[in-house]
């Protein structure tokens, strides 16, 4: 039930922005089924904290290419869920990848009208970060007081190695990668990601999402 609440959400995003339901479909029951998916099943929380991220981006979407505020309104309640889901890593993570988004959308479609478009969509980001900061100061609490978790701790933040063997490792062959740092999401996710680069015929697309990938990567490291 978890893959298809997911899928679901991948596809309904997708769909939105390329227009073509069968890939979006394909694409997003890839992603909900994949190796990493199936490895984050220990963690509800951070399956529930991802679910979320799809609607985010459709709302992004949305508030850039229309005027509609209903999808905007959806967006925030979403965001909201995102970070009471009890997952904070995922919920950092995310606001990198909601940036980005917002930065490729205004480097890839500029015109007129853009300041409007830029208030409507960090406007979606910043009000239920307000509305949730007294939930994020609880966590934060919480997290004091749990051990190897105050932060503040070096040696704790890098016990586990991860080096340029293990990133290259985890993409194909995850036993030579450090368990803590492998990025396998399955033979299938890797041959989608390297069929794109090969087929796409969006340079700017195409150059927006190495740049993702690189950028992601190299906090990693």
């Amino acid at each position: 039930p978890i893959a298809i609440v997911i899928g679901y959400f991948w596809g309904r995003w997708l769909d939105r922005v390329f227009q073509k339901p069968l890939p979006a479909l394909f694409a997003s029951v890839t992603l909900a089924t994949c190796w990493s998916m199936g490895e984050f099943m220990r963690f509800p929380n951070a399956i529930h904290a991802i679910a979320w991220v799809p609607w985010v981006l459709a709302a992004i979407h949305s508030a850039h290419h229309a005027r509609r505020l209903a999808p905007i309104y959806g967006g925030m309640g979403a965001l909201f869920c995102e970070i009471t889901a009890g997952y904070p890593y995922f919920v950092v993570y995310s606001f990198f990848l909601y940036g980005g988004y917002i930065a490729y959308l205004h480097w890839a479609s500029a015109g007129a009208g853009w300041r409007q478009r830029l208030v409507r969509q960090v406007a979606l980001l910043a009000i239920p970060t307000l509305i949730s900061f007294p939930y994020g100061q609880a966590v934060s609490r919480v997290l004091r007081l749990t051990t190897d978790r105050a932060g503040g701790d070096f040696d704790f933040a890098t016990m586990h190695q991860f080096g340029p063997i293990d990133l290259v490792g985890s993409f194909v062959f995850p036993p030579v990668s450090s368990f803590e740092g492998c990025f396998y999401g399955g033979i299938l996710t890797v041959f989608l990601v390297v069929l794109y680069l090969w087929r796409a015929r969006d340079t700017r697309e195409k150059v927006a999402v190495v740049v993702g990938i690189l950028g992601f990567l190299g906090l990693t490291l």
